[in-house]
């Protein structure tokens, strides 16, 4: 039976909180600048990129799992940013 879109979202979520707490035991709190982080993302995003192209490449189980768990870091260090951010106090 197929996930309803809810149920997909919400596991989804749940990864990239995962993500999230993986990075913090890793690399601890990140305090970086605006610049910094849009580097950080920008090179994440380059790693989905060659994972995209690797999976169009191949069309394996294997590439397309490593292009998910890429997207996922991204959407993580996404949120890492806005938390630093946010952290930061009102914009």
């Amino acid at each position: 039976m197929n996930e309803d879109h809810a149920s997909v979202q919400e596991r989804i979520l749940e990864e990239i909180q995962a993500e999230r707490r993986r990075q913090t035991e890793k690399f601890g709190p990140m305090d970086n600048t605006p610049s910094t982080w849009a580097i950080i993302l920008g090179e994440e995003v380059g790693e989905v990129c060659r994972a995209v192209l690797d999976a169009r490449a191949s069309l394996d189980a294997v590439s397309l799992t490593n292009y998910r768990q890429e997207l996922i870091q991204v959407a993580a260090v996404a949120i890492a940013a806005i938390e630093n951010l946010d952290m930061q106090g009102p914009i």
